[in-house]
């Protein structure tokens, strides 16, 4: 008899097979999409057979996970600190060294009151919503070029229902041109930013994710050099900008916000590499 147990188990070996390094996790949580069982159920009643129905459910994301579609686009959803998100084909996964993005931009952004923030890039929208839940003295506006994407900011924006925070349609690239919108104080982004001749190289996972949320054009920087030029220009004396960056990029991105006269410091990830940029704009 094919047994829930019996399952997991063949799925973890599959994975491994696969190349999978974290197979045991993904079988959990195959698991529990298609059978909606934990693991304490699982081991309450791994002994028990599923129908044929969702075994060949099951079946079907095995197959996908091992063919390296990503996990998180498999579950349709992923957690981002004290929240989860919707996520799936079109959109960025949200990773841990981002919550370290909002977490930076926060502690940054506790001497102003009731701010206005700019969340550039929005995705999925978990930094932005992240951080108009926690500021809710604060108006957040999420601006997300992707189609896709941008169906995946709506769908969370609205779940989340924050009176706080307002997203649209928009292009990063065109600058700050949007009519209607007031001056930002607080500018946080996680554009972009893998050189395009590296995509390619990439794991096999990543490049299930969309081309336009990681090409960051030639050198990488193509979109740290729009918010220097299109951007940065509007935000006042004291105004905040915080993004994230790739490996090797951050003493590059100081120096182009210093053109635009931030005086920017960079903050390490759990890899204690150099992943945010953060800094305030002085007086001319």
């Amino acid at each position: 008899m094919t047994t829930y147990r019996s399952l997991y188990q063949e799925a973890v070996s599959a994975l491994r097979l696969a190349g999978n390094l974290d197979a045991p996790f993904d079988a959990r949580c195959l698991v529990e999409k298609a059978f909606g069982m934990d693991r304490t159920a699982l081991a309450l009643h791994g002994e028990e057979a599923p129908t044929r129905e969702k075994r060949d459910r099951f079946f079907s994301l095995l197959r996908r996970r091992a063919s390296g579609e990503p996990l998180q686009y498999l579950l349709g959803e992923w957690p981002f600190l004290d929240e989860s998100y919707e996520i799936g084909p079109g959109v960025l996964i949200p990773r841990p060294e981002t919550e370290l993005l909002v977490q930076t931009a926060l502690h940054l952004m506790e001497q102003l009151e009731q701010p206005v923030v700019f969340d550039l890039c929005a995705g999925s929208g978990c930094i932005g919503l992240s951080l108009a839940k926690r500021r809710p003295d604060a108006q957040v506006y999420l601006l997300e070029k992707s189609p896709a994407a941008y169906e995946y900011l709506c769908r969370n924006g609205a779940r989340l229902a924050l009176h706080n925070a307002h997203w649209q349609s928009g292009d990063v690239l065109e600058g700050f041109t949007l009519s209607g919108f007031p001056t930002p104080h607080v500018i946080v982004s996680n554009p972009p930013y893998i050189e395009a001749g590296e995509i390619a190289g990439l794991q096999r996972e990543v490049l299930w994710e969309p081309r336009m949320a990681l090409d960051g054009g030639a050198d990488g920087l193509l979109f740290y050099r729009a918010l220097a030029r299109k951007w940065l220009p509007f935000l006042p004396a004291g105004g905040l900008i915080a993004v994230e960056c790739g490996e090797g990029q951050a003493k590059k991105i100081q120096s182009i916000f210093c053109t635009q006269h931030i005086q920017a410091q960079t903050f390490e990830d759990y890899n204690g590499i150099p992943r945010i940029v953060a800094g305030r704009k002085a007086s001319e």
